[in-house]
Order: structure tokens, then C-alpha cells, then sequence
């Protein structure tokens, strides 16, 4: 095949007669394929086609449209009062000498959960050997005399008796530290019974090779001691286990080097018992046979000899949520505090504590667990809701007893984190946090004290949930903010607890006043037609091709993305993201709050597409006349004209506007073949299809726009704002112009004799032009300047406001009849000065006149902007999740559920199942399942579900799975070229060939070059073709 190829290259070079021999006998054929025509400057969602040879493929496939981002809507942020930060630089403010130094991070250890009393019986009987004894077994010697059997013997009674040595084996994993001084209790007994010398306790962890025996060492371990690997002991030596095998380890890692020690215990002729502290013993019957598994509990006494298995009823997840609730503001729960919790509160036996441990929604550290910060402000709100007064009470009574003698940094978190979940202001935290904040500013950058103050700020930190930055004690933590993270801010790097209420701006107060007035701007733009965008820093002069937006922010507090699921982060120059994946995002900025949607051509659309000037629709407005719509971008902009403005009148009143929504805008205005479409009639002077109608009053432009909105009622269309029309006209420039500070009759329609600002003469046409004759505006808008003056909605007002006004819109539509209505633009009979983007005019809603006319506005239809479909299905595979959180064992159990479904064939039951563990699996393995899940959906023939979810595994993994991210490429790939997008294709079959040369797989570089070669024929570039082609067969060849 791949010979084949390379001479139909070769004869593709020289004649189609050639081209075609050659094909004939290679047993190649001619089809038609669909490719993708992009106009200089232009990405649109439309294609072409043409007649290229190419291999036999399947039947006609499927093509995709484009998704562009826009920006849908401003809100303007209040801009918070000025913080005063003297105290910080107060010596009376800082902490006392000995306030940091008291106090302990070793905490009571959990009191026993059985007693000496309890713990022998049972381990004397379980771990003893059989003697025998000195008395005679009369039960036995009678069944002898009844059977007249010689009795050559005496039997005597067996005792049990200890077992000369003893090895337990230990499981140390973090899942079990509730029960480590319940284990060092069983230990230490057993070596005050049988002596220090004679019992060895073992630690186990995995061997670093599969086929090797698992490693141990002693525990409590002391020093000098190493890992060695573990042997099965004499076979007289017992075996007592201390292990759950893996039931409440979230990873299963421990599992599986339990059960390989299992195996070798199998044959092991001396008792072997196990305790486990959870709920139940594993499913395996023969295992809890065999390892004689019983548990270790507090719910009741010891049986006199090992169980072969056990199951207790635990908590249900509904009394464990309650209980996390509880739970949620301590800032640390270690297992003394825990235990002691238990036992206040009877929740039940001391597999509880397991369950808790290993919760989900807590995270462990050092010192204990933890809820997660990540839950921790909607576990606030149910804390609030949901716990009484009482519970409280008593829960804070019992911390506050328990670390009385604690490190004074962990007593001020916990009364912070009492003041944040009653929702008050409590004086001595208050006071804390400002001592803690004065004492890191004052002392020496560098120290060792200094980096232990900047370490305990950052640690406060961790520890709070997001809704701190807008609570009662957020002054203070916005300064505990400023001295844990001071280098950082001042060298324009945000800090890492950037959440929902989280402000970066009220810390620029660190920042000297050049760097509080130095702002850079952002332009952001869209790359091709499949969503991504692109964040860049740009010069304000820089001429950037479709942008979708360009916005303003402080240089050392960088703009920050809001995703759709909760997560921010920083922009940072050259930042780009898939869109797919944002679904609908936030930037926000120390002024303002801008919202970017993703937008699929919508029904009501003939086209749409995004060129050098930005994103357009074509809409039909009535048969045969098609009218171009720009997106006109939701911003903030000066109305009006500054006093400095030659030829200004006094009611362009110069203020700041906010439109906080973006809208539609017709890119010409009405054109008489439009009207006489929709009415029948032309009433304009100046005769010509493509001129604008004109002499046209107000109430005739309504009746024409309440036509065409009785016959497309999915769509309402209107008349612009008088705020929205110069928005629009301006484009972003602030001179007199769109196109700068003068203008010629080759840019705009007016009174070439009567020039702007004493400029040169030029040509008056004494007539409208043809729509589109003259250039546009830098937004895509023709004749904004000059032609005909346009109707707007607003009623006339004298004079422009002087403030600053939001969406200046409230007069429209209200007017009394009669009411004088706006009129911008100028038209070709007036001067350079009356076709300013400022200049303002008026007229009776009834007047008509061969110099009136109007353009169309398009309210953003509702749902045009949503997610392409693919793109919430995919995600809703990843959200229709039980609300019921599930456990560590039932996330392994449905992962294998997940796995045999996908070998099985059976998509829809392994996406599902692969969907319901995602919340619930950690952040390394979660793009594992983005990708697992665009496999399956690849192999079920949703490619858009597929590309959608790949395309996620590949932005949030890169290159961290190998093998995963190499086949992910490929199949995006294959999907881009089945959609016959030749040239995304391209850029993934790179990406796979990156991937897979980091291998050092021959077989798969072969196939990654053959197929790289293949698209290179595909989009018709045959030197690259041959080139790979030749590539592959030498790696095959060797």
C-alpha cells in the first residue's frame, strides 16, 4: 500500500493522464471530497468543494460547522474603599515573644479501643499452639472402651499454649492511622506475654518489581534498621495481621500487596490470624477462611477464638454526611480528637472512624484530616443551616479540651474557623490575624522568623473556605493575603487561593503608586474555527486580526478566568484555551466582570463566521435578501465629545457609558431592494437596489421592522440606543472618526466642500452611494459616517448625562406621540463636522426625508450562544452524577465495571459508569477518564462527543500518560479528517508523532509516520507525503 502511494505522489506531480494510469493499475479511484475554502482573512463555518484523487474511503461523512467565542455581557464592578494598613507597621501590633513558641502539635493519643482483659482470651486461643496435657481425656478414652478398641495409649487433654515466637505483620497505610496506637497497644502486649525478643512486627510496602517479594522493615521503626525483603517465617511461628487489606484505601495500591502476601500465607502450616478495624471484612470467602479474618472493634466483646469473616452495619451515607457537616470547620481532626468526638456525639462503633478517615470529601494531612477546601464553603452554608446551637456548642467544647495544650497557631484557626461558621466577628480572632500580619511585615524578608511568619499566613490560608474574602473578617485576611504572598504580588504573580469571591485588586495597595497607575492591554483572539482562544498582552496601537475582545488591566494584578466548573486561574500572556471545554467563562479585571460564550451557527442563521473585523451572521430578513450582521461586543466606552473636539456642540455631554450586553448590528444600512421586499414600495429620491431607502420616518422603519418580526418571530429586531450606535460607530477610537482624527470623501459620504477642522477641499456627490461603496469602520460597519443619518430608538434629550451611566437605554420605547426621536451619522449634503461619531440630531417620528434612513439592530437572540451541542452532552456525561457521593471501594468496584463494559462492547453502560466515578476519583487520575471516555465515545461513533472529550484529556494531561495521549491525538485526528478538516488533523498527527518518538516504540513511530504521510496527501501537499512515506518504510525496514 504504502509503495502504491508513493508512485500515485510521484505521477500526481506530472500529468493527470499519468496520474491516472498509474492509478488504474495501484487499483486506486477517482472520488469526490469535500475541502475547506477560507477567503483571505476569513474563518468561516461554509465549504466548497472539488474534484482531487484520493484512496477508496467510506461513504460520505459527516461535516462539522464552526464555534466561535464572543463576549456576551460587561458588569461593571463597584470599586471597594480605601483599606487603611498602618497597623501592620505598629511595633505595639506584633505578636509577643513567647506567643508563637508555646503549645504542641502532639496531641492525646485515642484512648484504647479494648482493653488487656479483652485483647488475651482472644489471642491465646487464636495464636496458640496445641500440647498435650496432663490429664486424661475422658471423653475420648470412653468412645475407645464403647468401640472395643485396644487402648495402647493413654489420650490426654491438649492445651494451648503460646508459640515460642510470634510475627505480626502491620499495616501502616494512612487510611488506617485512626488505629495505629491500637495497633502499637496489641504489640506492646504481646511483648510484655511473650517477651520483647521473641515477637517481630513488620512493616510492608510494594517491591519496587513486580516479581519480587514485598519489602518490610520493623515497626515502630528505629534507626540503622533497613528495608529488606519479606520471608515467610518458621512454620511454627503464627502470623497475627493488623490490616484492613485494602477495604478503605481509596487507590486499591495497598490491595493488591495484601493479597500477594495472602497467597503466601496460604500454605503456612501455623495459625494465622487477622484483626481489621473497619466495617467488614474483603469478599473473598476463601481469604477470610484462610487468614482468619475477626474484627477489631469496640461495638462488643471478642469471640474466645478467629472468625472466618465478619460484616458490621456501618453509618449510612446519610449520617455521615450529617456528621461531615459537623466536622467541617475544624481545621484539623486528628484521630485522638476523633475518637473523643465519637464517643460525645455515639455515632457508633470505631469502624466509623475509618469511614470518616477515608472520605471523599476529606483530605488527609500531617496532623489528621480535614474537610476539603475545595467543598469547604458549601459545607459552611449547611453547617450554618443544618447544626444546632447545642451541637455546636458542644463540639467546640470538646476541641477546645482536647488541644488545651496546643500550638497557639492551631487554637486561633479553630476560633477562626468558629467565627466563619457562625458568620461573626470575633474580637480576639480579629486580633490574631492582625498581630500575625504586623509581626510577618515587620520582621527581617529573609529570616528564618520571617519565612516561619510567611509559612503560618499561608497555612491560615489553606485552611479557610472561598466565601472568607467576602465575610466578616475579610479585611483581615485580605491582609494576611498581602504578607504570605508580598514577593509574589509584587513581581505580578497571583496568589493560589483564587476562588469565586476572591478580589486580586484590593492587594495592589503593596504596589508603589507608578505601578498602581500602570495598565497593559489584552486582546483576545479566537484560533480557527474550533473555539480556542488565545489571551495575549498587545501595545494599544497594535493592529490584531479579529479580535473578540480588548480589554484593560493592571499590569502586577493580571486579569483572572473563571471556568464554568468552579475553577480560576490566572491569564497570563499567550494563555489559550479550548472553548469546548469553557463552555461559558468569566474574565474579570479590577473595573469589570466580561462573560465569552461559544456559539455553533444557530437555525436562524444562514452563516456565520468570523473575519478580520470579527464575528458576523447572515440572516435572511425576507425571500432573497440576505443582510450581514456584526457582533457588536458587550464594553465600556466614552459618549459624547471631549470640549478639546473642534466643530463640538454643547449636548455631546462627554461621560463614560457601560452596555454590559453585547448585541447585533446590521453591517449596511436598509437597502431599497430590502424594502420593496418587505413592503412592495420605494420610496427614496435617489433610485438604486444597493442605495439605502430613504425618506423613511421613524414610524415607517418600526412598521418595516414589525413586519419582518411578524415573519420571523423567533427573532426580534429593533432600532440601536443612541448609546449603542456610537459604541458601534466608534469601534474602539476615541477620535473624532473611526478613522481618526479627519476624514476624505473616499472614506465617507458628506459636503467635500464644507471639509472637517479646515482640511483640504474635496468632492460633494450631491447622492446617496451604494451600501458598501466606502470603507468600513474598524468593526466591519459600512457608511456609519455620512450617506443618510439614522433613526436610533431613544428620545431626544437636550443634553447628554454628565455622570457615568450603565446601559443608557431607560427613554426608549416610552416616548409620548409626537415625542422627538435621535437621528445619527450625518448624511452626504452636510458638513465634515456634522458626521463626527459624536454629532447628534433629532427629527419628528414622522418626518421623512431624502436624507433618512436606518439600520437594523438584532436583540442577542436567547440560546443562540449555548454550548455547541456535542459539548453539553459531553459535559453531561461528566455532571448526571448520583448526588450520592460514593466510597472509595465502590469507585473501584465501578471502575472494573467500567473497563469489562468497554471490553464487552457495551459504550452507553461504560460511559455511564465512567461518568459517575469521575467526581469522585482524585485530580491525577481524572484526565484518564476524560480520555478512557472519549475512547469509548469514539468507538460507539460519536465522534463529536469524542473530539470534545479528548480535546479535555489532552488540555488538562499534555503528555503525562504516554500511551493514553498518543492514541487520544491520533483519534482526534482520524475525526478531523473524517470531517475532511485536513489541516486540524495535521496538527494532531504531529502531536502523536511528538509522542510516540519520546517511545522508543519502532512499531507505533511507523504508523504515526504512515499516517502522518496519509494526511499530508489528504490536504495535497505530496512532498511531505513522499517524504513520510519514505520515513516510514525505514523505520520499518530496520
Amino acid at each position: 500500500m504504502a509503495w502504491g502511494r508513493l508512485a500515485l505522489i510521484e505521477a500526481a506531480k506530472l500529468n493527470a493522464q499519468t496520474l491516472a494510469e498509474v492509478a488504474e493499475v495501484f487499483e486506486y479511484e477517482k472520488q469526490a471530497r469535500k475541502v475547506e475554502s477560507k477567503p483571505e482573512g476569513e474563518a468561516t463555518a461554509q465549504r466548497l468543494s472539488d474534484e482531487p484523487l484520493k484512496t477508496p474511503t467510506p461513504a460520505q461523512r459527516k461535516r462539522s460547522s464552526g464555534r466561535f467565542v464572543r463576549i456576551t455581557k460587561i458588569e461593571p464592578l463597584e470599586q471597594d474603599a480605601e483599606q487603611r494598613h498602618d497597623y501592620l507597621y505598629d511595633p505595639q501590633q506584633q505578636l509577643k515573644a513567647n506567643d508563637e513558641t508555646r503549645g504542641t502539635y502532639q496531641f492525646d493519643a485515642p484512648r484504647p479501643l479494648l482493653t488487656s482483659a479483652q485483647l488475651i482470651p482472644f489471642l491465646h486461643n487464636s495464636l496458640g499452639l496445641a500440647h498435650p496435657g496432663k490429664k486424661i481425656d475422658q471423653r475420648v478414652l470412653n468412645r475407645l472402651v464403647s468401640k472395643g478398641q485396644p487402648i495402647q495409649k493413654l489420650p490426654f487433654k491438649p492445651v494451648q499454649r503460646w508459640s515460642q515466637q510470634l510475627q505480626i505483620l502491620v499495616d501502616t497505610g494512612g487510611h488506617l492511622r485512626p488505629y495505629r496506637s491500637d495497633f502499637e497497644q496489641i504489640i506492646t502486649l504481646l511483648k510484655q506475654v511473650l517477651g520483647s525478643q521473641n515477637v517481630t512486627a513488620l512493616r510492608l510496602r510494594e517491591p519496587m518489581q513486580r516479581q519480587q517479594k514485598a519489602l518490610c522493615i520493623e515497626w515502630p521503626t528505629q534507626q540503622g534498621k533497613d528495608w529488606h525483603h519479606w520471608q515467610l517465617p518458621a512454620a511454627d511461628v503464627p502470623i497475627l495481621i493488623l490490616s484492613d487489606f485494602g477495604v478503605m484505601e481509596r487507590t486499591g495500591n495497598d490491595s493488591d500487596l495484601w493479597w500477594q502476601i495472602a497467597k503466601d500465607l496460604y500454605a503456612h502450616p501455623a495459625p494465622v490470624i487477622s484483626l481489621s478495624p473497619v466495617v467488614s471484612s474483603p469478599l473473598s470467602r476463601a481469604a477470610c477462611q484462610r487468614l482468619s479474618m475477626s474484627p477489631l472493634s469496640d461495638a462488643g466483646s471478642l469471640p474466645r477464638h478467629a472468625l472466618k469473616g465478619f460484616e458490621h452495619k456501618g453509618l449510612s451515607k446519610e449520617d455521615l454526611q450529617s456528621i461531615l457537616i459537623l466536622l467541617s470547620p475544624l481545621p484539623i481532626i486528628d484521630a485522638g480528637l476523633l475518637r473523643k468526638l465519637r464517643d460525645e456525639f455515639k455515632w457508633g462503633s470505631s469502624a466509623v472512624e475509618a469511614q470518616l478517615w477515608n472520605h471523599p470529601d476529606m483530605q488527609v494531612g500531617s496532623l489528621g484530616i480535614r474537610m476539603k477546601p475545595s467543598l469547604a464553603k458549601d459545607y459552611a452554608k449547611r453547617f450554618r443551616r443544618e447544626v444546632s446551637q447545642q451541637d455546636a456548642e458542644t463540639l467546640w467544647g470538646v476541641v477546645e479540651k482536647h488541644h488545651q495544650h496546643a500550638h497557639q497557631g492551631l487554637k486561633q484557626l479553630e476560633q477562626i474557623g468558629q467565627c466563619v461558621a457562625s458568620e461573626s466577628d470575633n474580637q480576639h480572632a480579629r486580633s490574631y490575624l492582625k498581630q500575625l500580619s504586623a509581626s510577618t511585615a515587620q520582621s527581617a524578608k529573609g529570616s528564618a522568623q520571617h519565612n516561619a511568619l510567611v509559612m503560618q499566613c499561608k497555612t491560615f490560608l489553606a485552611s479557610q473556605p472561598d466565601d472568607i474574602w467576602n465575610g466578616a473578617l475579610n479585611d483581615v485576611f485580605y491582609d494576611l493575603c498581602a504578607m504570605a504572598y508580598e514577593s509574589e504580588i509584587k513581581a505580578g504573580e497571583l496568589p493560589p487561593m483564587l476562588g469565586e469571591h476572591f478580589r486580586p485588586e484590593r492587594l495592589k495597595w503593596l504596589l508603589d503608586d507608578k505601578e498602581r497607575q500602570e495598565y497593559v492591554s489584552w486582546s483576545v483572539r479566537q484560533l480557527g474555527v474550533s473555539g480556542e482562544i488565545c489571551f495575549e498582552q498587545v501595545s494599544t496601537a497594535t493592529e490584531i486580526a479579529s479580535p473578540v475582545y480588548r480589554f484593560e488591566a493592571l499590569k502586577k494584578i493580571p486579569p483572572t478566568l473563571h471556568m464554568r466548573d468552579g475553577t480560576v486561574r490566572s491569564v497570563q500572556d499567550g494563555l489559550v484555551c479550548q472553548a469546548d471545554e469553557l463552555g461559558s467563562v468569566e474574565v474579570r479585571t479590577e473595573h469589570e466582570v466580561m462573560h465569552f460564550d461559544v456559539m455553533q451557527k444557530p437555525d436562524w442563521a444562514e452563516a456565520i463566521g468570523r473575519d478580520r473585523y470579527g464575528l458576523y451572521a447572515d440572516i435572511e430578513i425576507a425571500p432573497g435578501c440576505l443582510q450581514r450582521f456584526r457582533w457588536i461586543p458587550a464594553g465600556i466606552f466614552m459618549m459624547g465629545s471631549p470640549e478639546s473636539e473642534v466643530d463640538r456642540y454643547e449636548d455631546e455631554t462627554y461621560h463614560q457609558v457601560t452596555l454590559t450586553e453585547g448585541f447585533w448590528l446590521a453591517d449596511t444600512t436598509v437597502t431599497q431592494s430590502q424594502w420593496q421586499a418587505v413592503t412592495g414600495k420605494d420610496p427614496s429620491k435617489f433610485k438604486g437596489e444597493n442605495r439605502p431607502v430613504e425618506t423613511v420616518s421613524w414610524d415607517d422603519a418600526h412598521g418595516f421592522i414589525q413586519t419582518i418580526n411578524s415573519h420571523l418571530p423567533h427573532l426580534e429586531f429593533g432600532l440601536p440606543t443612541e448609546a449603542q450606535w456610537e459604541y458601534a460607530c466608534r469601534a474602539g477610537t476615541t477620535t473624532p472618526f473611526s478613522f481618526g482624527k479627519n476624514i476624505t470623501p473616499d472614506q465617507v459620504n458628506y459636503d467635500g466642500n464644507r471639509p472637517y477642522a479646515s482640511a483640504e477641499k474635496g468632492e460633494l456627490r450631491k447622492e446617496t452611494v451604494p451600501v458598501k461603496s466606502l470603507p468600513t469602520n474598524p468593526w466591519g460597519l459600512y457608511e456609519m459616517h455620512g450617506n443618510v443619518w439614522e433613526w436610533c430608538q431613544d428620545i431626544w434629550q437636550d443634553g447628554l448625562r454628565t455622570s457615568a451611566v450603565v446601559d443608557p437605554a431607560s427613554e426608549a420605547g416610552q416616548a409620548e406621540g409626537g415625542a422627538l426621536r435621535v437621528l445619527r451619522g450625518g448624511a452626504w449634503n452636510y458638513d465634515g463636522g456634522s458626521v463626527r461619531s459624536a454629532c447628534r440630531n433629532h427629527s419628528a417620528p414622522d418626518g421623512r426625508s431624502d436624507i433618512l434612513g436606518f439600520r437594523l439592530f438584532l436583540v442577542n437572540p436567547r440560546g443562540s450562544a449555548a454550548i455547541p451541542e456535542a459539548g453539553r452532552q459531553a459535559s453531561a456525561i461528566l455532571n448526571s452524577v448520583e448526588q450520592i457521593r460514593l466510597s472509595p471501594e465502590e469507585v473501584n468496584e465501578l471502575y472494573k465495571k467500567a473497563n469489562q463494559a468497554e471490553k464487552d462492547g457495551d459504550y452507553d453502560l461504560a460511559i455511564d459508569t465512567f461518568g459517575r466515578i469521575f467526581p469522585f476519583i482524585g485530580q491525577v487520575m481524572k484526565p484518564v477518564i476524560l480520555g478512557r471516555l472519549g475512547l469509548v465515545c469514539k468507538a460507539k461513533g460519536d465522534n463529536e462527543k469524542a473530539l470534545h472529550l479528548l480535546k479535555m484529556y489532552l488540555l488538562r494531561a499534555g503528555s503525562m500518560y504516554i500511551d493514553l495521549t498518543r492514541e487520544a491525538a491520533s483519534t482526534i485526528a482520524t475525526i478531523y479528517e473524517e470531517l475532511h478538516q485536513y489541516e486540524e488533523a495535521l496538527g494532531y498527527r504531529n502531536k502523536a508523532l511528538e509522542v510516540v518518538r519520546s517511545m522508543g516504540d519502532e512499531v507505533k513511530l511507523t504508523e504515526s509516520l504512515k499516517s502522518l504521510a496519509n494526511t499530508y496527501e489528504l490536504l495535497g501537499d505530496y512532498e511531505n507525503a513522499k517524504f513520510y512515506y519514505e520515513k516510514s518504510l525505514e523505520t520499518a525496514n530496520k
